[in-house]
């Protein structure tokens, strides 16, 4: 959204898109549910997103509504990536990238370090290879959106 009409409603539907995930979590949270089930529910909201069944299976990303998610489950290992993520950015200027090393540290350095069980950090990475797969499918659009955009010319 942030190439093809604009920042504005690009980051309305970001925040949107996050709060969506995050809202899940939490609601995962209140009821008290089992780690397991959890992860389930993240894995459909982002499935959700990602192959909308009323759009012909062609949504988003995924990235803001997984980090919703993972924020909601684990606030401080997601904010120190989201950092890391940041700071990659303003350095490299070049969003892919930042969100790659960001994302990829999650359950690599950060989840570690705040003590959080193996049983949570696998589930995190399989969750992560959901964006992984979802990013190979949209090679194509993505190519289709720099060409008309110009965005991305480096």
């Amino acid at each position: 959204m942030l190439h093809t009409i604009g920042k504005p409603y690009g980051i309305a539907v970001a925040l949107l898109d996050f709060s969506k995930g995050y809202a899940v979590a939490f609601i995962c949270s209140i009821f008290g549910l089992p780690m397991n089930i959890a992860f389930v529910a993240g894995f459909a909201v982002i499935l959700g997103h990602d192959f909308p069944v009323f759009l012909k299976f062609k949504g988003g990303k995924g990235i803001a509504t997984t980090l919703g998610f993972l924020f909601g489950l684990f606030p401080y290992p997601t904010l120190a990536a989201l950092t890391l993520m940041l700071f990659l950015f303003f350095i490299k200027r070049y969003y892919l990238f930042s969100m790659t090393f960001g994302i990829a540290s999650l359950p690599i350095l950060w989840m570690p370090l705040f003590k959080k069980d193996l049983k949570e950090i696998i589930l995190t990475i399989m969750l992560l290879c959901v964006l992984a797969v979802k990013r190979l499918i949209d090679i194509p659009h993505m190519r289709k959106i720099r060409e008309a955009s110009g965005w991305d010319k480096r």
